[in-house]
């Protein structure tokens, strides 16, 4: 049977309202592998791209930012690390955010990638 997305959504809230389920918030991680594939980027930018997210994440750097968009910027830093172009705009439509959240998190993940080499 099909069933629209927002019938979905709408469940789910119910269920973790009655049922007082804990969320917890997304890591950055869990989208770099969708994003990268979209890309043809190489295992290693793969790795170090969830690498840098799961540090941001851990060390609370992540936290209240949009996590696909958190992500893509993630994933920029490091193709662009490893002399891989890939096109802001385009990274950011394939994470679902906007080129402006992407832009805006690159100070905060270029620290983060100075830190970590």
């Amino acid at each position: 049977a099909r069933v629209d997305e927002s019938s979905i959504l709408n469940g789910y809230r119910t269920l973790n309202e009655v049922l007082s389920l804990p969320v917890p918030p997304r890591s950055p991680q869990e989208f770099i592998r969708k994003l990268a594939s979209e890309f043809e980027l190489p295992s290693e930018v793969i790795y170090r791209a969830e690498e840098l997210a799961a540090c941001a994440h851990e060390s609370g750097v992540s936290s209240g930012k949009h996590p696909a968009g958190f992500a893509a910027t993630c994933l920029r830093a490091v193709a662009a690390d490893f002399g891989h172009t890939v096109i802001q705009r385009e990274l950011a439509e394939a994470a679902g955010v906007s080129a402006v959240t992407v832009r805006s998190h690159r100070e905060t993940v270029d620290a983060l990638l100075e830190e970590s080499e």
